[in-house]
């Protein structure tokens, strides 16, 4: 697991070594938004935005999510982006 906020170089790398893992975009400090790495809801693309002004949780696997979400349990609320780019996501968590 890797936390980006404020580091939008290291996060692009991040997506770009990365492009089967998932990232949390930070919508409070207990609402998170499931993406894939490759997804570019968040801006990771555009050169002009700045994607990791909220911070960013990064995972390698499903299942390093699954861990980090299961310490957390009902403290956070974790949505799942419905972008095509994003699917097939399991919607189970």
């Amino acid at each position: 697991m890797t936390e980006y906020h404020n580091q939008d170089t290291d996060f692009r790398n991040w997506c770009k070594e990365n492009q089967n893992g998932f990232y949390l975009n930070e919508k409070s400090p207990r609402e998170f938004m499931f993406h894939g790495a490759q997804c570019d809801h968040v801006g990771v693309l555009d050169p002009e935005s700045s994607p990791t002004k909220k911070r960013k949780i990064c995972f390698s696997s499903r299942a390093e999510f699954e861990q980090w979400h299961s310490q957390r349990g009902a403290d956070v609320n974790v949505v799942f982006c419905t972008r095509r780019i994003c699917s097939p996501l399991p919607h189970d968590v």
